[in-house]
């Protein structure tokens, strides 16, 4: 048997998934109560569990490098890093823009653009395009991700795109604004992000040493001392 396990933290709940001979057989969201340092080990051994097999029986690690919350994010790739280092694993890190349009971009015509975007608060939003390559292929990015004020995004995105992520309404009225009102299509992924990131990982083979592994910030954190 050969397990994968997904792990995502990056926004204000925890998401995991397994990855069972390459087939994703378990997924599931989780709350966290306090924070994500605190609570991940303990959440992941729950979700084993359940699966009815243990941490020492993981082969590998896809995790998410965000962007997305700091702190969660920090957190849950430094307990990542961690476990693969202690058990000699591989991690993939894999794009949070990129799993959110994953579902989307598999089910996409004519190489159709996805934009997903992410509520970047008082910075912006966090945004990028992808399409389809081919079947089974890793996604071709449009437009790399970065951080624009929404009406720069709306302005600058591929017209007749499928939207996914955390879209607002101001988002959504600024397209309508720019007369893309027939273009707009706004999708929910019932799918967790920790199994896209899964599916993500194996099919751009990212599995690699997780010792060099960053986080991804579009722009520097702000840390107040």
């Amino acid at each position: 048997m050969s397990y994968n396990l997904g792990i995502d933290t990056v926004s204000d709940s925890i998401s995991l998934a397994l990855e069972d001979n390459g087939q994703v057989t378990i997924e599931n969201n989780f709350v966290v109560s306090d924070t994500v340092s605190e609570e991940l080990i303990h959440i992941i051994n729950v979700f084993l569990q359940s699966a009815k097999i243990e941490l020492h029986d993981i082969d590998n690690l896809a995790v998410c490098i965000g962007p997305g919350n700091y702190g969660p994010l920090r957190a849950g790739l430094s307990i990542s890093q961690g476990l693969a280092l202690a058990r000699n694993l591989q991690i993939a890190p894999i794009n949070r823009l990129e799993a959110d349009a994953w579902p989307f971009i598999q089910n996409t015509k004519n190489q159709q653009s996805v934009i997903a975007v992410h509520d970047a608060g008082r910075l912006g939003l966090a945004w990028a395009a992808y399409s389809q390559n081919n079947n089974n292929e890793a996604p071709t990015v449009i437009t790399p991700a970065s951080i624009t004020s929404i009406e720069e995004c709306a302005e600058s995105a591929p017209v007749n795109s499928l939207w996914c992520g955390e879209l607002s309404d101001e988002l959504l009225k600024a397209l309508q604004r720019l007369g893309y009102s027939s273009a707009i299509n706004p999708l929910k992924n019932t799918n967790t992000r920790a199994k896209s990131i899964l599916e993500l990982a194996s099919v751009q083979q990212s599995y690699q040493d997780p010792s060099g592994i960053e986080a991804l910030y579009l722009q520097p954190p702000r840390i107040n001392r």
